[in-house]
């Protein structure tokens, strides 16, 4: 079942990816970095391609800004205040040699990210945590009182694409 959702989405993905010809050779990179870092951290496939598509629609040099600062960015949306402790972490790589633009290396560290955040709290948790933060109160329940509504559609949006 998981496969055949994997393959849906790559298929779906690369027809896209023509609709949008002059497009299609950065599209294809950054599907590849998507699943080289989803075997390299044993996550499914699907959830990798929803998570980036739900973080930057495939965009490797997204950035988002809330109030004039840039709060996040890169194909998998990481935090620039928090990406060097990332790299060193999860990487064990010289934050300098990190490009976030790079599909790559964005793809890698959100899946080592991710993964460490579903290790530690589940896989609905884990993936409310990559949206919310893992600082915030996770382990209360009811989880409706504690979580933004922004968090309830992003997990919304990433399962139901499965």
């Amino acid at each position: 079942m998981a496969l055949t959702r994997s393959i849906l989405v790559i298929t779906l993905s690369i027809l896209a990816a023509y609709a949008y010809a002059d497009q299609s050779p950065k599209l294809v990179a950054v599907f590849s970095a998507l699943s080289r870092a989803a075997q390299e951290t044993n996550l499914p496939q699907w959830l990798v391609f929803n998570v980036a598509h739900a973080e930057s629609s495939f965009r490797p040099e997204c950035v988002t800004r809330q109030y004039g600062r840039i709060t996040a960015r890169g194909l998998m949306q990481i935090n620039p205040r928090y990406q060097d402790e990332l790299v060193v972490k999860y990487l064990a790589w010289n934050p300098s040699r990190f490009d976030w633009s790079n599909p790559d290396h964005s793809a890698k560290l959100g899946c080592h990210y991710l993964s460490s955040l579903i290790k530690r709290f589940g896989m609905w948790k884990g993936v409310a945590a990559y949206n919310v933060g893992p600082g915030h109160r996770l382990n209360e329940w009811p989880m409706h009182r504690s979580l933004p509504d922004e968090t309830w559609e992003y997990c919304h949006r990433i399962f139901t694409r499965a």
